[in-house]
């Protein structure tokens, strides 16, 4: 059995933390983990219900030699950090630790030399897409320790089933009424401005639909909270302020994808994108800009529709394409599904994982 130790950084459930939580379920009895991370919060209540023990993520001006402390005093065999700042400060520690080090990169962006440094003490790196490897490399990062393992879905949990009135009731609308979704955290790289611009466009021929969201904010720098407080007032001054719907975070996003009729994923830049399948496994027809690693889970034309982050009409378009011809959206979506089987099963993905942490132990 592989001993490991699970390295996070923040207390909250994203798609990094869900993506790591599925792999560990998925892989059960193959692994001993225990998690180093926020002492409260969900991720840790995650990590509890499944009887992985929670040692708490050193903090103060010492963190760095503490984290290091802690890590030589535990059993296991391999530290694995779930993100790309947790994975920095485990490569400035690996070259001390008794352990084998490998780290997660979820995310694209701009990098230092001294990061790249860092990461590249690891023994291995795991990229979430092409794009996420690609952009690593193009910046210099030249360790041959790199791979690329894309998340992987939970295709029992995910699945289409028959739409139920249930968002509807709760939202007070009418059954006939169309429902096009985005969803995902409160930020300018997840581009709900886009989503607003787009809805507006479509508000105007098509005055059935309404709008939802579902995500919440977590950043409270200024600029953020103006972005969020922006897309109330642009709903408002198109007159379409009863027509749009924040749903906030979520526990039963399965059903609330069943219930909605499009899928529009306007991210700026997109390291991966777990809604993308999600939606996929689910049948949700989807409209994506093709950005970053969304080619790597949409074909466009064959299992959803992609557009360029700042072509707003096409965004609309797309969207009306899929509300006036249902069976067009049925083909497509009966499209996405397949290729989450074909390529984006947790049983893949997991197994991928648990050969790459094998691989550095023997």
């Amino acid at each position: 059995m592989l001993r490991i130790g699970i390295l996070c950084e923040y207390p909250t459930l994203n798609g990094g933390e869900h993506s790591l939580l599925t792999v560990l379920d998925e892989l059960g009895t193959s692994l001993h983990s225990v998690a180093i991370c926020p002492e409260s919060g969900p991720l840790a209540a995650a990590f509890r219900w499944r009887d992985v023990k929670v040692y708490p993520l050193p903090v103060g001006p010492n963190r760095t030699a503490l984290l290091q402390e802690l890590l030589r005093q535990l059993p296991i065999d391999i530290v694995h950090a779930n993100s790309l700042r947790m994975s920095r400060t485990l490569g400035q520690l690996a070259p001390s630790l008794p352990q084998k080090c490998t780290g997660h990169v979820r995310d694209i962006m701009g990098l230092k030399q001294a990061a790249l440094h860092d990461l590249s003490q690891l023994d291995s790196l795991i990229c979430v897409s092409a794009a996420t490897a690609e952009g690593l490399t193009e910046q210099g990062y030249d360790s041959p320790n790199l791979a690329v393992i894309t998340n992987g879905i939970d295709l029992y949990r995910f699945r289409p089933g028959p739409k139920t009135g249930l968002l509807h009731r709760e939202l007070g609308i009418d059954e006939s009424v169309r429902l096009v979704a985005n969803i995902g955290q409160i930020c300018l790289r997840k581009g709900q401005d886009r989503f607003v611009w787009a809805a507006t466009e479509i508000g105007q021929q098509r005055p059935d639909v309404h709008f939802v969201h579902c995500g919440s904010r977590h950043s409270m720098k200024p600029e953020t909270v103006e972005y969020d407080e922006k897309l109330d007032d642009a709903f408002a001054e198109a007159g379409m302020q009863d027509r749009w719907h924040r749903l906030g975070q979520r526990t039963d996003i399965v059903d609330v994808l069943r219930e909605v009729d499009v899928l529009l994923h306007t991210a700026q830049q997109e390291p991966f994108g777990r809604v993308l399948l999600e939606a996929s496994a689910c049948e949700v027809p989807i409209v994506a800009t093709n950005v970053g690693g969304t080619g790597d889970i949409v074909v466009h034309q064959h299992t959803g529709l992609l557009v360029d982050r700042e072509d707003t009409l096409g965004k609309a378009r797309a969207i009306l394409a899929f509300l006036g011809d249902e069976e067009f959206a049925r083909c497509m979506a009966r499209n996405a599904r397949q290729r989450c089987i074909d390529h984006f099963s947790i049983a893949n993905c997991a197994r991928r994982t648990l050969d790459e942490w094998r691989r550095h132990i023997g």
